[in-house]
């Protein structure tokens, strides 16, 4: 306000604060939440497949909603994908979400498309009414299937990928792999796994 020559508070450090480290599920509730998928419906085959996926390959919501059928490739096992600022990467697939993508792809999306052939989307996830699922229908999907549990409290999608980081570091992954695997354009953004992956902590 120009009352005083110059400021006393010059050299004070404003405190900082920690940072929150990311919040992930332990493998006994990932397991709650796939058994509580009835894989004999349709729209059991597609929410199996959508968690195998963000579980499997740590895919951002808006990654897995974007996918088409021809991103996938599974005789090299892997999943083309278009991340932020439209940088293109290959991501590994395991062999359970291989299986529950190409049961969902076979069994389940022709019956989820038949009322909507004619405008029938090209991404890989629709709903239920055979239109493009969005990153709303998956937060849906993921809250239906955590009332399905009755022992999980809330859970969002990015949960899921943060998950997915831990559960590799504590599987002594790469921290580089993780990365590449993630998108993550620097390696200090990967990093914040290695402080809540419980292993390695011990081992530190």
């Amino acid at each position: 306000e120009g009352l005083i020559e110059k400021s006393y508070f010059e050299n004070v450090e404003t405190p900082k604060l920690d940072k929150q480290l990311p919040k992930f599920l332990y493998i006994n509730e990932i397991e709650l939440m796939f058994n509580s998928i009835d894989k004999s419906t349709v729209i059991g085959k597609r929410d199996y497949a959508l968690l195998e996926l963000l579980y499997g390959s740590g895919l951002r919501v808006s990654e897995i909603c974007t996918i088409t059928e021809s991103s996938l490739d599974f005789a090299n096992e892997q999943i083309k994908v278009f991340g932020k600022g439209s940088k293109e990467r290959y991501i590994p697939m395991n062999e359970k979400s291989i299986e529950a993508l190409k049961e969902y792809i076979y069994l389940s999306r022709p019956s989820l498309i038949q009322n909507n052939e004619i405008n029938a989307p090209e991404t890989l996830f629709v709903n239920h009414h055979g239109g493009p699922l969005t990153p709303r229908g998956v937060r849906v999907i993921l809250d239906k299937i955590i009332d399905q549990t009755k022992e999980l409290g809330h859970i969002y999608p990015h949960m899921i990928r943060h998950t997915f980081a831990t559960h590799l570091l504590d599987g002594e992954a790469n921290l580089r792999s993780v990365q590449k695997m993630l998108g993550h354009k620097n390696l200090s953004t990967t990093q914040i796994y290695t402080h809540v992956s419980k292993k390695k902590k011990k081992k530190a």
